[in-house]
């Protein structure tokens, strides 16, 4: 008893101290309470002791006097009772009054404050838990419900479900049924459906979690994810993704349009690493043995095309420096710019090429082989009639003159064409 940690207090039916243990004078020494626990010491003397310090607290209200009478009438009523005791040094007590057959009265106190720390800092758990915005559901080893927050609480009162702690799992699973909240597939019946949620829970395992989407009948989608603890019990958290979803559904049709256009598309990071590409641009760049797939860098396609001769070079220019011309533009890239390429299989293709402000880089193409072969043969129109022998003049449909050749030119020398017309 003397060794113990906790303070030891035995009074008399006469509230005279009987026994104390050396932790009791230990502690009022540490404290600076003026009292010693000498036997026969009166207990209230020890009481106006310890309130005449700085370490207890008064009441709010009361003297050291009201207080010490406050607390003889407490003794005398008492049979047993569990009670804290709160000091002014942050600490805190945990004090097991019992009044014994013999009218004596024993009191134990035990410091709690480590535990008393830890039961606020879990009641801020659970309330941070409570105050989700996703939905959070605590189950037993037995499958009966522990707790849920107020998240779940409210999506299942939509469906007229009340969630009430120690309500088993399969309970509330057949009220979830009976109010249609599961979207579940033409081809699934309803107790396929049922077998396969039943299995999944009694196969999870503390050493795997599990990640898993659900569809509900009000269009909803939402991400779960649950595991089983050590102990057995299971925590299932459930986000709403149905914006998500939703997203993504118009990204895919975007990028469904995007892959069946008849124009290429290269999307490439800030690093010149490929991030997205559509069919037309694979296709194309097959007929020149490059295997276009993500992650491939410019560089690499450059070289490839470039340096192989599959892009022509411009006249008066060599392959080695035609490489290192466009390495220079695309790098000094900014805004939007327009170029075209003439490759080795004929086509010429116009490129429009974008620099976004992450750095990232667009290039659309838009085949046009068959526009510039027009512009080459309208081109050639022009040259020959321009040296025919004949004179001709082209006019518009208000009588002005649109064009004409050499020789109508030179029959008309000076600025006379002009005057006549």
């Amino acid at each position: 008893i003397e060794n113990v940690p906790v303070i030891i207090q035995y009074w008399d039916e006469n509230d005279k101290l009987i026994f104390a243990n050396a932790k009791a004078d230990e502690l009022h020494e540490q404290w600076d309470v003026k009292c010693k626990f000498t036997k026969g010491l009166a207990y209230e003397d020890m009481v106006r002791a310890q309130l005449s310090s700085s370490i207890f607290k008064i009441p709010e209200n009361e003297t050291i006097e009201s207080e010490i009478k406050r607390r003889k009438k407490y003794r005398k009523t008492v049979e047993s009772n569990y009670r804290e005791v709160f000091l002014e040094n942050g600490k805190t007590w945990y004090v097991i009054d019992k009044r014994l057959d013999d009218g004596s009265f024993l009191s134990i106190f035990s410091e709690i404050t480590d535990l008393k720390n830890k039961e606020a800092q879990y009641k801020q758990l659970a309330d941070a838990l409570d105050n989700l915005p996703m939905a959070m559901l605590f189950w037993d080893k037995d499958d009966k419900l522990i707790t849920s927050n107020k998240q779940v609480r409210k999506e299942q009162s939509k469906w007229k479900i009340d969630l009430i702690n120690g309500m088993n799992w399969e309970t509330m699973f057949n009220q979830q049924l009976k109010a249609g909240v599961y979207d579940i597939s033409p081809n699934k019946k309803i107790d396929d459906f049922v077998k396969e949620r039943s299995e999944f829970r009694k196969k999870l395992t503390s050493d795997k979690d599990s990640k898993r989407e659900t569809k509900l009948t009000d269009g909803k989608t939402y991400f779960s994810n649950e595991i089983r603890l050590m102990d057995g019990s299971m925590l299932s958290v459930f986000t709403d993704i149905s914006e998500i979803k939703e997203r993504e559904k118009s990204l895919k049709l975007l990028n469904d349009a995007i892959d069946i256009l008849p124009n290429g598309l290269m999307f490439w990071d800030a690093d010149d690493n490929l991030i997205a590409h559509n069919a037309s641009a694979v296709d194309f760049l097959k007929d020149f043995k490059f295997d276009l797939k993500i992650g491939k860098s410019r560089e690499k396609l450059r070289e490839h095309m470039i340096l192989k001769g599959y892009v022509k070079a411009p006249k008066g220019l060599n392959e080695k420096e035609v490489f290192q011309k466009y390495k220079n533009d695309w790098k000094n890239l900014v805004g939007t710019r327009t170029r075209t390429n003439n490759f080795s299989n004929g086509k010429t293709l116009l490129f429009t090429d974008t620099r976004l402000k992450d750095g990232s880089t667009i290039s659309l193409w838009t085949d046009v082989t068959g526009e510039k072969k027009q512009e080459a043969e309208l081109l050639r129109l022009k040259d020959g009639i321009d040296i025919l022998p004949n004179g001709l003049f082209f006019w518009d449909e208000n009588n002005k003159l649109i064009a004409t050749n050499k020789s109508a030119i030179d029959h008309f020398p000076g600025d006379s064409l002009c005057r006549r017309c």
